[in-house]
């Protein structure tokens, strides 16, 4: 939905993009803490289904939503008050414009999200992930549609020969206003599918089964965070340079996010299989879980990578007819055809160590990788060498190549040996 929301945003006006990219980040920087938390589950679930007690995995579920409700409304409130970060990091004011219009109209869509998670965490520990796919179909086609007729209003009409019915183009804020209403729709949608998948003798929620999730989730949820947070400094940083250098980031940002999609799916995979094999006390199952999760990813983001090799200007094209966008896209998109390889390897290994139980040596990967190299490295670039936009990239390929680096060590390590069951 985001590559769809981009492609709308980025014709119909590039500050509208601009502001679009940074306010997308910083909901989802924000909104990345209850994710974090609700993926507890992703270690517990699989665990509990690996000692075949479907009964507790569904309990688990069920505090799992909970959870996400008692944390889903503070953290909307802290999405909203996130537009005073763009004065803090100077970003210019039409663009910080654009970004909080677009925010304040997504707002309604982080508590689903968070249901929408818990939901696809069950959903895939129990092997049940055609509803899933099939939510994410209708959800992009609904929102392509709607985001058409919202973002261009009788414009989108006219395209296609049809009359006029006296829509108002909304821009960013029609993207935000259509992502929202699918966001609804998706964690419903999900929800029925959990309601259908029968289970005797369930279990029903309890505070204990919310601290276990919440236990291993915080580490989770500051990781998340560590790692989006540093995309949201760098969008922030290219909101600082313009109008021209933040339309593409986001440009690249989307097409970077649509290849890691792709791990990221591989990733909960991987902590499915190595959850059931830590579950089942086979730590040699869940080493060979975790190498094969990462091949598959590997193989389709160095694909990707090579797209965004051979194919930068056309790619960028998909987004904007502004050649001066367009141009400033192709050297990002460079960079990012560097970095596929170390996003996959960390994405992935991730997962199988959500899987294992291990979620504070994520964390720990994330903030050494991140901050302890790819911050420092994108600052010195772009205030020092004058990198512009570009600078802030190597930063970021830098800091995902260290992190991804420890996350390969830490579960050669884990899984040399019996791994403790959470």
């Amino acid at each position: 939905m985001a590559l769809v929301d981009s492609i709308m945003v980025g014709h119909f006006d590039r500050v509208a993009l601009a502001g679009f990219g940074i306010a997308n980040t910083l909901l989802f920087a924000v909104g990345c803490i209850g994710v974090g938390m609700v993926l507890g589950l992703d270690s517990l679930i699989p665990q509990a289904l690996g000692r075949g007690q479907a009964d507790e995995a569904r309990a688990l579920y069920r505090s799992g939503l909970r959870l996400a409700f008692l944390v889903g409304l503070p953290l909307t409130c802290m999405a909203a008050a996130s537009p005073l970060l763009m004065a803090a990091f100077g970003v210019k004011t039409e663009v910080a414009d654009q970004a909080s219009i677009y925010l304040y109209g997504r707002l309604p869509s982080l508590l689903p999200y968070l249901f929408f998670t818990a939901s696809s965490c069950y959903l895939q520990a129990v092997g049940h992930t055609r509803p899933i796919i099939v939510a994410a179909i209708i959800g992009n086609i609904l929102n392509f549609i709607a985001d058409g007729l919202l973002v261009f209003g009788d414009g989108a009409l006219h395209a296609v020969h049809l009359g006029k019915l006296g829509l108002p183009a909304l821009g960013g804020l029609g993207a935000s206003m259509s992502t929202s209403i699918v966001s609804i729709f998706m964690a419903a949608w999900l929800g029925l599918a959990v309601a259908s998948h029968k289970v005797a003798g369930q279990s029903a929620a309890s505070a204990l089964l919310m601290a276990k999730i919440r236990k291993l989730g915080t580490p989770l949820g500051l990781q998340m965070l560590a790692e989006v947070g540093i995309f949201a400094i760098a969008t922030l940083l290219a909101g600082r340079l313009g109008a021209i250098p933040a339309s593409a980031h986001q440009i690249g940002l989307t097409l970077a996010t649509l290849t890691f999609s792709f791990s990221i799916g591989m990733g909960a995979a991987t902590s499915v299989r190595v959850g059931f094999a830590v579950g089942q006390g086979q730590h040699e199952q869940a080493r060979r879980a975790g190498l094969i999760g990462l091949a598959w990813a590997l193989l389709v983001m160095g694909t990707g990578g090579l797209f965004f090799a051979f194919m930068p200007a056309p790619l960028a094209r998909l987004f904007t007819t502004d050649l001066e966008v367009v141009r400033a896209a192709v050297p990002l998109l460079m960079v990012a055809a560097i970095f596929q390889l170390s996003d996959a390897t960390q994405a992935v290994l991730a997962g199988a160590l959500r899987g294992a139980g291990d979620t504070r040596a994520i964390l720990i990967g994330n903030l050494i990788g991140h901050y302890g190299v790819g911050l420092w490295l994108a600052l010195w670039l772009v205030f020092g060498e004058k990198l512009g936009a570009v600078g802030l990239w190597w930063g970021l390929s830098a800091g995902l190549t260290v992190t991804a680096l420890g996350l390969a060590a830490r579960f050669w390590a884990l899984s040399a040996g019996p791994i403790a069951r959470t």
